[in-house]
């Protein structure tokens, strides 16, 4: 890079200057302006090199000149844009490149292999009600630059002995491995859950629960908290107070709206508050992108060995975050909230009525005149702006109370294939298959109950690899699809054979669900000539087939810990596990499902989402 002549001059000033390689390059630039200019380090690299009797004139061996064909090039980035996922790994398998060939063309042509951001999933409507609410705190902090003070925004979390270790931030320093550990998974485990709120500099709580949160306990819960909050606030404070809540199932039962719509009016931000919070936006709640991680990152660095001792470092580590950190968290909603809205314009979304109608009732909120939204959306729209007759219908339906952006569903024409009726239709299928069943076995006494067969097929997993088998009666091979002509000529015979050997004429009534493969005529038709009898199965309806509520948890419950080296030594364990149950448990397997079967008529077919709950 450097002449012999530059390097003789560099060398004199570093001398002259006392060794200072500030003052050397100072004084070169000054004695030789047109030249290049080095940096100062490498004044100091050039003296050593002379001190070391090294050769400072040795040329920089030249880089070896990698040529690649242009269409080798074209097929390396062809691939890699057709099937962006794959590694190099994955086309090293598929081509005869070599590493280092694929790897210079992806460096040329600036490929990087970035990794997926997650985020929250969101529904239809969810992104029109962040744009509203976007627009509203924008609005609400406008009007008074401390208006952010005076929201207090509160959430819950949970918190065991067996959270999650950050292993990739933690690690500890040593001259040689010192094969520390970390133990996880405590037998003994133990969880509660906390509340907390943030409000300006501050944070409220914690305070601890354990157990469900219901409706009624949360505004037993709120009201004891909010009694001694409030009567601390001044009285300014308490006028300007606001309420935020998410939209768990506590915050939206009918006791908690009267609740809060007593204490704080219309000054409160829920699901169904009078300023509606936008479902799934964790991102936009202090306490969702910050306190409860960093809590939980500082927490389970360490073992806690009671309840007691958690939640003291529960209260230690909240205690501990500096006032300033949380106003910065909480003044970050405010840019948030703008990039929310900013981020529809980067990505050029398609402008449909819903995102019109959502501007249109910001300008209402802020009671702005027609003439002036109209006025704005031109600006920002121009000709995609909608039209003032179509402003002048939203102002007046927003003026009546709807709160809704999306279009009126027109007669005739559902939106949605889970219709009222259909679910009603359903419930009485259900109902009606039940009380045949009970009929037709007696209740469960009936001698008939032992002639019932269930079979159904679950996966089995072995091995870490997406490898799967099944294993019931009979074992089938790994990635096969179970069909009529497999069940009629393998699965079937067998497991027919086996229980007729003692009795040929024993009768057999099958009860299976509505697998395309069960309900083949096929199938139909070979039951038919071997004399047994079918049960049918009432569809969507896990909770009434005793090989989904009993069977398969039961056995793999059994089995989850356990690895497996081969498809054999899974068909052996799952085998054993079955064997290994006690008869009076598969009695009571079937006690419980006539028992199902009476609460689904008495609940005339609310039986499962009961469950769900």
């Amino acid at each position: 890079m450097f002449s012999h002549e530059e390097k003789c001059n560099m060398l004199e000033c570093y001398l002259v200057c006392r060794k200072s390689s500030l003052r050397a390059r100072e004084y070169y630039s000054e004695l030789y302006p047109a030249r290049i200019q080095p940096y100062e380090r490498y004044f100091l690299r050039l003296y050593r090199k002379f001190r070391g009797n090294e050769n400072i004139f040795a040329k920089t061996r030249a880089k070896k000149e990698f040529i690649i064909s242009e269409a080798t090039e074209i097929a390396v980035i062809g691939y890699f844009e057709a099937y962006r996922e794959n590694s190099i790994a994955d086309i090293l398998k598929d081509s005869n490149f070599s590493y280092g060939t694929v790897q210079r063309i992806l460096k040329k042509y600036k490929f990087i292999p970035y990794k997926y951001r997650p985020v929250q999933m969101l529904l239809a409507g969810d992104p029109e009600r962040r744009l509203v609410f976007c627009h509203w705190y924008l609005s609400f902090c406008r009007q008074n630059v401390n208006n952010f003070r005076y929201l207090l925004w509160t959430d819950e979390s949970n918190f065991s002995n067996s959270g999650m270790f950050n292993r990739k931030n933690h690690h500890y320093w040593s001259r040689e491995n010192l094969l520390l550990v970390h133990p996880r998974g405590p037998q003994v485990r133990f969880s509660f859950n906390v509340w907390c709120g943030i409000i300006g500099s501050k944070i409220v709580g914690p305070f601890f629960y354990e157990g469900t949160l219901t409706g009624e306990r949360y505004v037993e819960f709120m009201s004891e908290i909010l009694t001694n909050f409030l009567d601390e606030l001044d009285l300014i404070s308490r006028h300007h107070l606001h309420l935020q809540q998410d939209g768990a199932p506590a915050h939206n039962s009918r006791g908690t709206y009267h609740f809060l719509s007593t204490t704080f009016n219309d000054q409160w931000i829920g699901t169904n508050g009078p300023i509606q919070w936008p479902p799934r936006s964790p991102d936009l709640n202090p306490l969702d992108y910050f306190l409860w991680g960093y809590l939980k990152n500082q927490i389970y660095k360490r073992r806690y060995d009671n309840l007691d001792a958690l939640k003291t470092a529960v209260r230690e580590k909240i205690t501990q975050i500096d006032g300033r950190t949380i106003l910065k968290t909480v003044r970050a909603v405010e840019k948030r909230a703008q990039k929310c809205i900013e981020e529809q314009v980067i990505r050029k979304m398609e402008l449909n009525r819903e995102h019109f109608r959502a501007r249109i009732y910001y300008n209402f909120q802020r009671q702005l005149l027609q003439q002036e939204c109209l006025a704005e959306l031109l600006s920002a729209f121009g000709n995609e702006a909608p039209h003032q007759s179509t402003i002048s219908r939203w102002y007046g339906e927003f003026k009546r109370g709807r709160v809704s952006l999306s279009d009126d569903p027109r007669v005739g024409a559902p939106k949605t294939a889970v219709t009222q009726e259909n679910v009603d239709a359903q419930k009485a299928a259900w109902v009606n298959w039940c009380q045949k069943t009970l009929d037709r076995f007696n209740s469960g006494s009936s001698k008939n109950v032992y002639s019932i067969v269930i079979g159904d097929e679950s996966w089995i997993y072995y091995e870490e690899k997406p490898t799967k088998m099944v294993a019931t009666f009979v074992s089938k091979a790994a990635k096969r699809t179970v069909t009529a002509d497999w069940y009629t000529t393998i699965c079937l015979p067998k497991v027919i054979t086996e229980l007729r050997k003692i009795n040929p004429e024993r009768r057999i009534i099958l009860h299976q669900d509505n697998a395309s493969s069960h309900t083949a005529q096929k199938i139909r038709q070979y039951l038919t000539e071997e004399n047994v009898e079918l049960l049918d199965n009432p569809p969507y309806s896990p909770d009434l087939s005793p090989k989904d509520f009993f069977t398969f948890p039961k056995i793999k419950n059994r089995l989850r810990g356990q690895r497996f080296q081969s498809p054999e030594e899974a068909v052996d364990a799952f085998k054993n596990a079955v064997l290994d149950l006690p008869a009076n448990e598969w009695n009571k397997c079937f006690e419980n499902w006539f028992e199902r079967m009476q609460m689904c008529i008495n609940l005339r077919g609310e039986y499962f989402k009961i469950r769900q709950k």
